[in-house]
């Protein structure tokens, strides 16, 4: 389904009235999500949220078992299903 460029900006609006960052990827952000991807198993778009909370220094917080992969580099909560 497209929505066009003009809602997805609603959208993300409405994200960030919520308190929720949006944040860009950069070159550093993908080389350490593509060492994730590599070590198989892992979502794309997990490897990117693993990443960055391994560069912010972060806690993940996931009840996702493929996060496993990175728990030695990604501090991880997890949560009850």
């Amino acid at each position: 389904m497209k929505i066009g460029q003009e809602k997805a900006n609603v959208i993300v609006e409405n994200l960030i009235d919520l308190g929720i960052q949006v944040i860009d990827t950069d070159w550093t952000l993908t080389k350490k999500a593509a060492s994730y991807k590599l070590l198989g198993g892992i979502s794309y778009a997990d490897c990117f949220a693993a990443a960055l909370a391994s560069l912010k220094n972060a806690k993940l917080l996931t009840c996702d078992l493929e996060f496993e992969r990175v728990n030695h580099e990604v501090e991880i909560i997890w949560l009850e299903r």
